[in-house]
């Protein structure tokens, strides 16, 4: 069998991309809290409920930036 290789060319590295979802990722996490900060005022009717969306809607922006610090680990370890 003889392989065959293929010369495709790519709009954008691999370097790029992970800038760009980095990016991405950080600006959402900061919209992320303060939007659900106001949701969580706008939609709760109890004390429980507050706490909760406080709680959750911190929890969303810390994965966000995990996302972020995590993605060129991801990039690397399919490259290899």
């Amino acid at each position: 069998m003889a392989s065959t290789t293929t010369n495709s060319r790519e709009f954008l590295s691999d370097r790029i991309v992970v800038r760009i979802a980095q990016v991405l990722a950080f600006v959402a996490s900061v919209a992320i809290f303060p939007m659900s900060l106001l949701a969580t005022i706008k939609f709760a009717t109890s004390p429980f409920e507050v706490f909760v969306g406080v709680v959750l809607g911190g929890i969303l922006a810390c994965a966000m930036v995990i996302i972020g610090m995590v993605a060129p680990i991801a990039i690397d370890s399919r490259r290899a």
